[in-house]
């Protein structure tokens, strides 16, 4: 194993190195990290361990293939090395399916959701969404907006989900389309509540993702306590070390919609980038301790 110069190691798994979370990583990690690097494991590029090393993995997981994670798999359990999130968690949280049975085990308040496989049946997802007349149809490693559709009607569900299952594409959860009033993003680091915002909608699209104009407005964080607890709840639940938990605010009612292990970090404030990255160090520390 190397020694890393000049003090411990950020090593930033990415897709590519102008990706706005994984630049912003990358500059700000040299305040604290002696040496910042990247890694890119889908064009062939890998990283050999440093002692002591922090990696922070910003792969969410759409290419449907997890060689990411099997490379951290390997140095995950390496002495001075410490992964960001584990890759079991890292595992459960790409997948939206396997969310929503993290949420109804944990007794969570969420989405409702239901899986296809086979022949679609009205009655099936009669019995586990209720009388919805529109829908939304997400697909399991979905990330940014992209793969989500809106369906309104019943008989045109079923008309796209036959389309689906005659492609042999059945990768995706359908859940009620649901009056939202308010959607909030909070990030969690550990036992910190780092920030949070309201995603506020450009009226253009029905995504509340930045890619699809949707802003970011910080929150009072003592006055949205409700919305805090139930998003610490939920992290805590989750085993991640940092997690972006998406919670949205209907008529009657607070709902985790998605719990995301790779959350965008271009929305915080200098202070807060400071104090994410120095707690970073400081887990790196503890576990070498």
């Amino acid at each position: 194993m190397k020694e890393a110069k000049n003090g411990a190691s950020l090593v930033i798994f990415s897709e590519n190195p102008v990706y706005p979370t994984a630049k912003l990583l990358f500059e700000n990690g040299k305040n604290y990290f002696g040496n910042v690097t990247f890694c890119f494991p889908f064009i062939g590029e890998k990283s050999a361990p440093c002692y002591p090393s922090l990696y922070i993995n910003r792969i969410s997981g759409v290419r449907f293939d997890d060689y990411d994670l099997n490379l951290l798999e390997e140095v995950e359990n390496t002495e001075g090395v410490k992964v960001i999130n584990p890759t079991r968690q890292q595992r459960l949280f790409r997948d939206k399916s396997r969310q929503f049975f993290f949420f109804k085990n944990n007794r969570i308040p969420h989405v409702q959701t239901v899986e296809v496989r086979g022949v679609p049946s009205i009655d099936h997802i009669h019995a586990q969404l209720g009388d919805s007349k529109s829908f939304v149809i997400k697909m399991n490693r979905g990330n940014g907006g992209k793969g989500v559709m809106v369906i309104h009607g019943q008989d045109s569900l079923i008309s796209t989900l036959e389309t689906f299952h005659a492609l042999g594409d059945q990768k995706f959860i359908i859940q009620p389309l649901k009056n939202v009033k308010r959607e909030y993003r909070v990030l969690c680091f550990q036992e910190q509540t780092l920030t949070a915002f309201e995603k506020i909608n450009s009226g253009e699209s029905f995504k509340n993702n930045k890619s699809h104009g949707a802003e970011f407005s910080p929150v009072n964080v003592e006055a949205h306590q409700k919305i805090i607890e139930l998003a610490c709840w939920t992290h805590k639940k989750s085993g991640l070390h940092l997690s972006g938990i998406d919670i949205i605010e209907t008529d009657n009612e607070l709902l985790v919609l998605e719990v995301n292990p790779t959350p965008g970090m271009t929305s915080l404030n200098q202070k807060q980038m400071d104090q994410l990255l120095k707690s970073m160090f400081g887990l790196l520390e503890t576990h070498n301790d």
